[in-house]
């Protein structure tokens, strides 16, 4: 279930009490509070996903590398 934002909603005395809107610091204090947040969360099924993940691409890039070497001038775009 979606939070409430608690950040951008405030109004801006100085520009005729407009609406300020989401500012970059109001970006960086919602990410802030949601790593607080999720610090204390068991994360370590993402860590094994990660681990999946990054062995593909690598196997699948050293593979291509080594296409490349047996074929120069194949593959190079």
């Amino acid at each position: 279930m979606p939070k409430p934002n608690k950040y951008g909603s405030g109004y801006d005395p100085a520009n005729g009490g407009k609406a300020k809107g989401i500012t970059l610091a109001d970006v960086i204090r919602s990410v802030s509070d949601l790593f607080d947040e999720n610090k204390a969360l068991d994360h370590s099924f993402a860590l094994e996903d990660f681990k999946q993940t990054f062995l593909e691409e690598m196997r699948s890039t050293l593979e291509k590398k080594a296409q490349q070497h047996k074929h120069p001038g194949k593959g190079l775009n």
